[in-house]
């Protein structure tokens, strides 16, 4: 009997040192995604400011009254049991020139708006954090 004991104790112990390195995973994983949503949003307000102007010749970025850059939000991580997901860009303020301006296509006048691409650099830089963390969580494996 002391053997079965020992078997379930060792088992329990097992059991505890998994939950507590989950739970140290998911604080990484969390900081990790939160990092790459800090980074998207940089990546988004700099596009804004260094993608030149369709509209006026010569203007270096697309910044015009600042509602479009400052309307980019503050990233979030949602969390649902194991899934997360990482929300940036324009997630509270959105203008249907927004759109036009990221995408492109025919602008006032008939101007062809040429795309800025932000919220896709959004994106790229934040799967450069995820798959760097990544990278890193295989090594300490």
């Amino acid at each position: 009997m002391a053997g079965l004991i020992g078997y379930r104790q060792a088992m329990q112990g097992l059991a505890d040192n998994l939950r507590g390195l989950q739970k140290d995973m998911d604080q990484t994983l969390d900081e990790a995604m939160l990092a790459a949503g800090i980074a998207a949003k940089q990546a988004m307000v700099e596009t804004v400011w260094k993608t030149p102007s369709s509209l006026r010749p010569g203007k270096p970025n697309r910044v015009w009254t600042g509602l479009m850059v400052n309307s980019v939000s503050e990233p979030r991580v949602d969390r649902r049991g194991q899934t997360r997901s990482l929300r940036a860009g324009w997630l509270e303020e959105t203008q249907d020139y927004f759109a036009l301006q990221d995408q492109g296509g025919a602008g006032p006048q008939g101007i062809d708006i040429t795309p800025m691409h932000m919220l896709m650099d959004g994106y790229q830089a934040a799967e450069t954090v995820i798959d760097a963390w990544i990278r890193a969580e295989q090594k300490r494996a």
